[in-house]
């Protein structure tokens, strides 16, 4: 894991516990960086200018990105391909059974409970909700100090 190039995203359209919801707005906004760098190329050196005038590193496109969730999860960050017109390999882990939706495939893709692809995908999975519930822990830390 690179940490360097993790990235958090507060959430700030969505009202209330609406995961599917927050999921896309969080792959709109990711992908937006990407979209801006692919289409107008970069501003200097491997840079570019954010609305705020801050200079921030390139966001490049992922070979694969792996949505944590099922069906529902999928079907928001595919309705996210469709809208921003992207092309990335797309797949969504779901907890419970560790089953891998592909789209366009009806059945979920099981692997063998001892699949080194399956230890892959739930590391990055779990990384992921480390890093999630920290960044939303100092949130809620912080909101609750200013009241």
């Amino acid at each position: 894991a690179n940490k360097s190039e993790y990235r958090k995203f507060k959430i700030k359209t969505v009202r209330g516990a609406n995961d599917v919801a927050c999921l896309k707005e969080t792959l709109r906004r990711r992908f937006h960086h990407s979209l801006l760098n692919h289409i107008s190329g970069p501003m200097g050196p491997e840079m570019w200018h954010t609305q705020k005038n801050e200079r921030r590193a390139l966001w490049p496109m992922p070979d694969l990105v792996i949505i944590d969730g099922g069906r529902p999860q999928l079907g928001a960050a595919l309705e996210v391909w469709r809208e921003l017109h992207l092309s990335i390999p797309l797949i969504s882990l779901a907890k419970r059974l560790e089953e891998i939706f592909i789209p366009g495939q009806v059945h979920p893709l099981v692997l063998s409970r001892t699949s080194p692809a399956l230890h892959l995908a739930e590391r990055v999975r779990d990384e992921a909700h480390r890093f999630a519930v920290s960044y939303h822990k100092l949130l809620r830390r912080k909101q609750l100090l200013r009241r």
